[in-house]
């Protein structure tokens, strides 16, 4: 009887360590610890994107153990235990958490992380470009917001990247023949503008 009474409980205690339940805690832990504070959300059907913002306060070592100790259980996840969907999401929070890592600690905000130039490219034959294209201006409004002293030593390389990403834009626009001029229109003046924030800190 007893051994019958334990089934349960031990089923539960095996479903709360599937690889399931261990993602759905680890994006939980993520969201509460530093998406809602440093990261721009872009909710495509498959999967989030998690864009990097200038953090609102000076990385803590606090946060930096977070991150690492959250990077180690994403990547002690089984991706192909994962139903299709949460396999993209675990990529997207793997590069997420390791963006977390490198720069925790950092003196100054390193303005290269925001060009959208890969995530353009990513989706450039993607069906849900148009609704990454419409979210890049408010994206860029939100890093405006925050900005604050860049690294000197990553504001060229986020010049260069950025210029790239117009380029990028102009192909995107003439490839789609106009269809989606007025996304790339706002999503282009969004990106000259970063690029100019970048150029007036090189003067300061």
């Amino acid at each position: 009887m007893l051994k019958h009474a334990l089934l349960p409980t031990l089923f539960f205690l095996l479903s709360c360590n599937s690889p399931e339940a261990r993602f759905k805690r680890l994006q939980h832990d993520f969201w509460e610890k530093f998406a809602q504070q440093d990261f721009f959300e872009i909710k495509l059907k498959n999967e989030v994107l998690h864009l990097p913002l200038p953090p609102n306060s000076p990385p803590s070592e606090q946060q930096k153990s977070w991150a690492e100790r959250l990077q180690k259980e994403a990547n002690s996840i089984e991706k192909e235990e994962l139903s299709g969907e949460n396999q993209k999401q675990l990529i997207q929070l793997r590069a997420a958490l390791e963006d977390c890592v490198a720069h925790a600690g950092g003196a100054f905000f390193d303005p290269s992380r925001c060009v959208v130039l890969k995530p353009l490219q990513q989706f450039s034959d993607h069906e849900e470009l148009l609704l990454l294209l419409e979210k890049i201006p408010a994206y860029y409004a939100q890093i405006e917001q925050r900005w604050q002293t860049p690294d000197a030593r990553f504001v060229l390389k986020a010049v260069t990247e950025s210029q790239n990403t117009l380029d990028l834009l102009n192909g995107l626009e003439k490839k789609s023949g106009g269809e989606i001029v007025a996304q790339t229109g706002e999503a282009r003046a969004a990106v000259k503008d970063f690029i100019g924030l970048c150029q007036s800190a090189l003067l300061q």
